[in-house]
């Protein structure tokens, strides 16, 4: 009975919100690269910002010790999956897909409702923290690799500097650094288009993979989306107790990092013109999985088992 109440009154709300857009992607056609560009430009970079500028308080230390656990997983993903895609002899777009999707968590859509709803107000401002260091990682390494699929390295990194949300992290920080309060009327327009990028990304996402077709990638997709969600976890234990992270900041620290793969996957993928088909895969069965094993990790987490 725990477990289903832990499903229903947690997991169920988000992934309702994505069955919509799911289900207006099958009786509609949308142009998803239109999408893809309001969410890359607009929407999430006022989500960023106005997660780092509401709450000032989280950036400290423990700050930096997630920085570095999350940047260990990175990395120690991107060697890994390089050393593998070199043995099987993947073509480079789905060793770029791979990358993608099991270095980079939907921290934003699924991670904050989710966590905020098992570990409330305090777990919120936590998942607040890897929101950010996420979404650095996103606009920044993850814009890198999915440019690659059409530009050269050099047109690749120019093309990762021109995304608002490396800015949007700079100036929020900056301001909470010099402790500038903006005035109200210009606050609350950005906090409101920030807060709607939750569900509007959200059902972006269900719109997106409601064009999915499986097929013989399904298997291959559904393994990449087991190592993003119980593997890569795994991985990041020993990491946190490692740099003695713990408390509030483990427990919301590693479920957002147990969530499923990141939208932007898709929407980056989709974006530059890459593997898509395989990115939104893996990302909807990783979605779909997720529904047992976000259930698990938070059961476990709540008790005090980890």
């Amino acid at each position: 009975m725990v477990w289903i109440e832990i499903f229903y009154t947690i997991v169920f709300p988000v992934l309702l919100i994505f069955g919509i857009g799911y289900i207006l992607g099958k009786i509609f056609h949308w142009h998803h690269q239109t999408l893809s560009t309001l969410s890359l430009y607009l929407l999430t970079p006022a989500l960023i910002f106005q997660a780092i500028y509401s709450h000032p308080e989280v950036i400290n230390l423990y700050f930096l010790r997630l920085l570095v656990v999350v940047s260990l997983l990175v990395a120690l993903s991107f060697v890994l999956i390089w050393f593998i895609a070199r043995f099987f002899k993947w073509e480079e777009g789905i060793t770029r897909v791979v990358v993608l999707t099991t270095t980079l968590a939907n921290t934003g859509n699924f991670g904050l409702p989710i966590t905020e709803a098992a570990f409330g107000g305090e777990g919120l401002a936590v998942a607040s923290l890897l929101l950010v260091i996420y979404s650095f990682f996103t606009h920044t390494f993850g814009v890198f690799v999915a440019a690659r699929e059409k530009f050269h390295w050099k047109d690749a990194l120019k093309a990762a500097s021109q995304v608002p949300v490396f800015y949007a992290i700079l100036v929020a920080l900056l301001l909470v650094f010099l402790r500038v309060r903006l005035p109200d009327p210009v606050f609350k327009p950005i906090q409101m288009i920030g807060l709607s990028a939750i569900p509007l990304n959200l059902i972006q996402v269900g719109l997106q993979l409601a064009s999915v077709r499986f097929g013989k990638q399904s298997l291959f997709a559904s393994l990449i989306s087991f190592v993003k969600l119980v593997v890569v976890p795994l991985v990041a234990i020993p990491l946190f107790w490692l740099l003695k992270v713990d408390g509030m900041y483990f427990k919301a620290g590693l479920l957002q990092i147990a969530m499923p793969s990141a939208v932007y996957t898709a929407i980056l993928t989709t974006h530059y013109g890459g593997r898509s088909e395989v990115a939104s895969e893996i990302v909807f069965l990783s979605i779909l999985m997720s529904t047992v094993t976000l259930t698990v990790w938070i059961g476990l987490l709540q008790r005090g088992f980890l």
